[in-house]
């Protein structure tokens, strides 16, 4: 996005070999006169199927120390861990609810409290929406461009998610994972490439196509009957069949890990499934 003041964009990527995403935002100032901006990032945390199963059922904590906002949610019985947000400016406020963070009267994500005033709404209570909103500053010179990274991921301990923000919360470092993760989905997306006389045709086959079987059946498993993650037998069977021939190894532990939900005697298998 662009104003007659600033470019703003931003990027962001998965970690191929960590549990986390990070988010690059860019700002250049386009005035003659240093400028000084506010940023507010704010998530909703689920932890588990539905934003509605969890309500009041997420803790969350704030370690000041190295300014991070936890979540977990003890009664998730399928994935246990610590949820981690945290900024690469210094925080200067921080809400661990909805309520807080769009605050009393009439106002809904079109004009946020605290992205207006730069801290959560002190006149309303908590509520059992949980969200990790984080408001920080930083003074972009005139003429020229600055980035803020903000990083969100799962861990399995807190130490894990301390030493992921700290590694990536500086943007050269962000950046490098950034081409880092290019470079893994290109090696992994170039086992085999067709040719045709139609390039979007070679885009469909050569990477989007791939790249859902992977993130969305494989990985993910987002589709409308997978709610929180389930094993499909025969949905992430069928999806493997293709990596047959680009990544069988995929392929191959994928079969062995349905093979392994088949009862001995009856042959009968599990429809669906949690590990």
């Amino acid at each position: 996005n662009s104003t007659a003041d600033s470019d703003l964009s931003m990027t962001l990527w998965v970690l191929p070999d960590e549990p986390a995403e990070v988010r690059l935002v860019r700002v250049r100032n386009r005035t003659s006169a240093d400028a000084v901006f506010r940023i507010v990032a704010y998530l909703q945390m689920v932890l588990g199927e539905t934003a509605q199963d969890t309500r009041g059922l997420i803790r969350s904590e704030y370690d000041a120390e190295h300014q991070i906002l936890f979540f977990t949610n003890p009664s998730n019985q399928f994935h246990r861990g610590w949820a981690f947000v945290c900024m690469g400016v210094p925080l200067e406020a921080y809400a661990t609810s909805r309520r807080r963070f769009l605050g009393g009267g009439n106002r809904d994500f079109t004009c946020p409290f605290m992205v207006e005033h730069g801290t959560p709404d002190p006149s309303v209570p908590e509520d059992d929406c949980a969200a990790a909103a984080l408001a920080g500053t930083f003074a972009v010179p005139a003429g020229q461009e600055a980035c803020v990274v903000i990083i969100i991921g799962q861990a399995q301990t807190r130490e894990e998610a301390v030493r992921i923000a700290a590694t990536y919360r500086d943007a050269s470092a962000a950046r490098a994972s950034f081409d880092a993760a290019q470079a893994w989905w290109a090696d992994l997306l170039s086992a085999v490439q067709v040719r045709t006389n139609n390039p979007g045709f070679d885009r469909l086959v050569n990477h989007w196509l791939p790249y859902q079987v992977y993130t969305a059946h494989l990985w993910g498993r987002v589709g409308p009957s997978q709610r929180s993650g389930g094993y499909g037998y025969r949905d992430q069977l069928q999806a493997a069949l293709p990596l047959i021939y680009i990544n069988p190894e995929i392929a191959r532990s994928q079969i062995l890990l349905h093979a392994r939900q088949q009862f001995y005697g009856s042959g009968d298998v599990l429809q669906w499934w949690h590990q």
